[in-house]
């Protein structure tokens, strides 16, 4: 359960960050939505600790170079729960369909959840945020 609510808060934060308007803005929101399908796949194939474990430890890498393009996102839009600029509104969609996808992976990650390398491998995932 506390696996199922850590993807569901770092999609809820991703959601919040990743959500901002114009051109280089609109890239980064891609290049997020690009990361969290890779890694939604990556999971939903996983067979094994060390499968999930690979999965999140390659998601943490991949958004490294993103952290603080969303962090400079949530400064720039600090009212994007409730002010959602409507250029993003396709983007924020598709977003949307990949967060559920991901929600759905809950349940393998909470499968393997003891195991040590997946335990390390989600802390290096959620410290990226």
């Amino acid at each position: 359960m506390k696996q199922l609510l850590s993807l569901l808060m770092v999609g809820s934060l991703l959601f919040v960050f990743a959500c901002g308007g114009g051109g280089s803005d609109a890239d980064t929101f891609n290049e997020l939505t690009a990361v969290m399908e890779k890694l939604t796949s990556k999971l939903e194939k996983a067979g094994s600790a060390e499968d999930v474990a690979a999965a999140l430890e390659e998601g943490a890498e991949a958004m490294k170079p993103l952290a603080p393009k969303l962090k400079a996102l949530k400064e720039k839009y600090p009212n994007m729960k409730s002010e959602m600029p409507e250029d993003l509104k396709p983007a924020i969609e598709k977003m949307m369909q990949v967060f559920m996808k991901y929600g759905g992976t809950a349940v393998k990650v909470a499968k393997y959840a003891t195991d040590p390398k997946v335990a390390e491998a989600q802390k290096k995932f959620n410290e990226v945020f």
